[in-house]
């Protein structure tokens, strides 16, 4: 409905600002580019109060939501004391945060993971082996979820802190 109202919109803006310099009408021009730029807003309105729906509700983040979350979301070079980056520290991963909590990609901690289908076995240094099954989608608690072929984890849930620190994220374990 959103995108077909914008489409309208902008078809009105143009149409109606070539019709109205065709028949030098300014009336026709200011009608259309009040009526056009009003349907415009009018859409992003409609976006706005879908997100906001979807919060009050409590439903999961839909997949154009995570996208637009993970595309805005800041790049970071990796560091830790603790264990080591994959591939390495100069690598910037996207960290998430998805209703309090970081979440990041597990691939940053490849040379610690073992997969067996939906099972993922994370055996981090001086720590018992943490096992957690990958949730198809996101939804809030969830510890492992998948999105666009890659496996995003609540780093909480293998017992990591994220601190962010100028361009980089220090991660420490909580123990």
């Amino acid at each position: 409905m959103k995108e077909s109202l914008s489409i309208i919109s902008l078809v009105i803006l143009v149409s109606g600002i070539m019709i109205g310099f065709a028949d030098k009408s300014t009336l026709i021009v200011l009608v259309s580019v009040i009526g056009g730029l009003l349907l415009l807003g009018i859409s992003k309105i409609m976006s706005i109060a879908e997100g906001i729906h979807y919060r009050a509700l409590q439903l999961p983040l839909s997949e154009q939501q995570l996208k637009l979350i993970m595309r805005k979301s800041e790049k970071y070079r990796l560091e830790s004391s603790a264990f080591s980056i994959y591939p390495n520290m100069r690598t910037e991963y996207s960290l998430l945060l998805l209703d309090g909590e970081f979440y990041l990609n597990a691939d940053a901690f490849h040379d610690y993971l073992k997969r067996d289908g939906m099972e993922y076995t994370f055996a981090l240094p001086n720590q018992a082996p943490v096992v957690i099954m990958r949730s198809y989608s996101y939804s809030k608690g969830v510890e492992l979820f998948g999105f666009q072929n890659q496996g995003y984890l609540m780093l909480k849930s293998i017992h990591v802190n994220p601190t962010i620190k100028g361009s980089k994220v220090f991660l420490e374990d909580l123990k």
